[in-house]
């Protein structure tokens, strides 16, 4: 499957302060050869930890999911967060 790009689909939130970003759905758009759902997934994961230097609590503010969900996530895809659970 081909690698969805990211960047294109953030736009500022209305009446956000500079730098704030929204995802906005309706630009999404699905490749014409598919995607494979858990890649997408698997990817916004490791760039939220990344971001967010393995802390799982903020990794988890920053998608808006619960800390339960993020590490049921991370144990799904086998992720290293480099800290401890």
């Amino acid at each position: 499957p081909q690698a969805l790009p990211l960047a294109p689909m953030l736009v500022p939130a209305p009446g956000a302060a500079t730098g704030a970003m929204t995802t906005d759905v309706n630009t999404l758009t699905i490749p014409p050869a598919g995607l494979a759902l858990s890649e997408v997934e698997r990817g916004l994961l490791v760039q939220a930890l990344g971001r967010c230097g393995g802390n799982v609590s903020k990794a988890a503010r920053l998608l808006g999911v619960s800390r339960d969900t993020l590490r049921y996530r991370i144990d799904k895809y086998q992720l290293n967060t480099g800290n401890s659970l």
